[in-house]
């Protein structure tokens, strides 16, 4: 079963894939088009990557560490801010319907708990029921043998 589960899993991340994308395109487009998010959205976070990547070949490659870090030029660090905001917007509905997912199965694993709990309630209450019946029937038992034996004493006299 578990098999199974992996080409299903790929192809439910390819679905999620090409379903946000165009939502991420579109907003990336529109994020390079207003001053504002191409400030303050778009490149801050491409120049930081463009810093972190240069510092993690430097070391990778042990070229020791470069002093200054070369600001990207403004097209380039548009253009990345948006490959990077495409991705988080992509990862970010991914996580959106993960979260979703969990929180439906940990609410239908709830409901089945709950259920549970009904049935072992109204079985507690029946076995409670049973138990009060077998001690009236006893107490009729005993009562009732009383009663014969009243009407036995009385016969043998």
């Amino acid at each position: 079963m578990v098999v199974h589960a992996f080409p299903l899993a790929k192809l439910g991340s390819l679905l999620l894939r090409q379903v946000s994308k165009p939502i991420a395109n579109f907003l990336k487009e529109r994020a390079k088009q207003h001053p504002f998010f191409r400030t303050y959205l778009l490149m801050p976070p491409a120049q930081f990557y463009n810093w972190c990547e240069v510092k993690m070949k430097m070391y990778a490659l042990n070229l020791g560490k470069p002093v200054t870090v070369a600001r990207l030029n403004e097209a380039t660090a548009i253009d990345l801010g948006g490959d990077i905001l495409g991705e988080f917007i992509v990862f970010f509905i991914a996580g959106a319907i993960l979260t979703n997912e969990y929180v439906k199965q940990m609410r239908k694993e709830a409901d089945k708990k709950e259920a549970s709990q009904q049935e072992m309630n109204q079985l507690m209450d029946t076995i409670r029921d049973l138990n009060l019946q077998l001690e009236m029937q006893a107490v009729e038992i005993q009562e009732l043998n009383e009663v014969v034996q009243r009407l036995q004493g009385k016969k043998k006299r």
